[in-house]
C-alpha cells in the first residue's frame, strides 16, 4: 500500500511503458498529486515515487476517490475540483476533475 501523502497548502510521459534510465534499466519517477478546488491550491510536496503511467493514474484514481467519498459524507461537492500531476520536472501530466469520479 502507498505511503499516504501531506497536503501543505501554499502559496508527459506517454504512454504505460515503464520509465528508463540511459543503461535500459527500469527506474521509479516522482510524481506529485496537487489538488486545486474552491478557489485555493494544496501542494503535495512530498509526491511519490511510481514506475509507470499506469500506476500514476491508478493513485490519481485512489486518491480522488477518496475526497469525493469525504465531500460527500460532509454534504459537499466535488465539482470544480481536480487532482493536477506533476512529474519530477514540475510538468502537469495529467488532471484528473474529482466531479468525473465515481466511488465505489
Amino acid at each position: 500500500m502507498p505511503a499516504e501523502r501531506r497536503w501543505t497548502q501554499p502559496g508527459a510521459y506517454v504512454g504505460g511503458e515503464a520509465f528508463r534510465r540511459p543503461d535500459g534499466a527500469s527506474r521509479a519517477s516522482r510524481f506529485y498529486f496537487h489538488l486545486r478546488e474552491d478557489g485555493s491550491y494544496r501542494i503535495d510536496a512530498d509526491g511519490m515515487e511510481l514506475s509507470n503511467l499506469a500506476e500514476v493514474r491508478r493513485e490519481a484514481l485512489r486518491a480522488a476517490r477518496l475526497l469525493v467519498a469525504a465531500e460527500r459524507m460532509a454534504g459537499k461537492s466535488s465539482v470544480g475540483s481536480a487532482i493536477e500531476v506533476e512529474d519530477e520536472a514540475r510538468q502537469l501530466v495529467f488532471t484528473l476533475p474529482l466531479g468525473t469520479v465515481r466511488t465505489l
